[in-house]
């Protein structure tokens, strides 16, 4: 299991819910958490909402459901361009 020190020394310890690279389905993630989460990119983020990923807005906050992630993943996988072997 891992830790992080902040820069005031605080020792953090990860939560069942901080598990990196899991979506949970029936979860509501703030933009930060999400790409945190998954460990992507504001470019990456980008990309799939260009691509179809719905966010959601509250008061000027946005939101991805786990739901909407795991179908943008299941309805886009195979459609990626095959990386060159070798």
């Amino acid at each position: 299991m891992w830790e992080l020190i902040t820069p005031l020394g605080q020792t953090l310890m990860p939560t069942q819910d901080d598990t990196i690279g899991v979506i949970n389905p029936d979860e509501l993630y703030t933009l930060n958490a999400f790409t945190r989460r998954l460990g992507i990119t504001a470019a990456t983020l980008r990309s799939a909402r260009r691509a179809g990923l719905k966010v959601y807005y509250v008061h000027k906050h946005g939101y991805i459901h786990g739901r909407d992630w795991i179908d943008y993943v299941r309805g886009t996988a195979g459609k990626a361009p095959a990386t060159p072997q070798g």
